[in-house]
C-alpha cells in the first residue's frame, strides 16, 4: 500500500489509531493511520473483484460503499503537549 495522504505531527502527540477493514466477496476496503516518524500516514486500499455484478446485488453493493464513505469521514484527534503552547 502506498500512502495517500501524509500530515506532519510536528508539536502534536497521535492519540488513536484508526484500521478499517471491509469485505463484500466483490471487493475489499482497508485504511490504517500510523505514525512514521514525525508524520501521520494515512493509507487506503481498495481492490475491486467483480466489476459486474447483477442488479439483485444492489443492496449489498450499497451497504459497502456507505461503509467506505464512513471510514473516510473519519476524524483524527491530536492533542499538543502540556507544555508545547502555539
Amino acid at each position: 500500500m502506498k500512502p495517500f495522504r501524509t500530515v506532519e505531527a510536528v508539536g502534536f502527540s497521535f492519540i488513536c489509531a484508526f484500521f478499517a477493514l471491509a469485505s463484500a466477496g466483490f471487493a475489499t476496503y482497508s485504511s490504517r493511520t500510523e505514525v512514521d516518524g514525525r508524520m501521520l500516514v494515512y493509507r487506503r486500499e481498495y481492490r475491486l473483484r467483480e466489476p459486474d455484478l447483477p442488479a439483485s446485488r444492489y443492496k449489498e453493493v450499497l451497504a459497502f460503499y456507505l461503509g467506505v464513505a464512513a471510514d473516510e469521514q473519519q476524524s483524527l484527534l491530536l492533542r499538543s503537549p502540556e507544555s508545547w503552547r502555539p
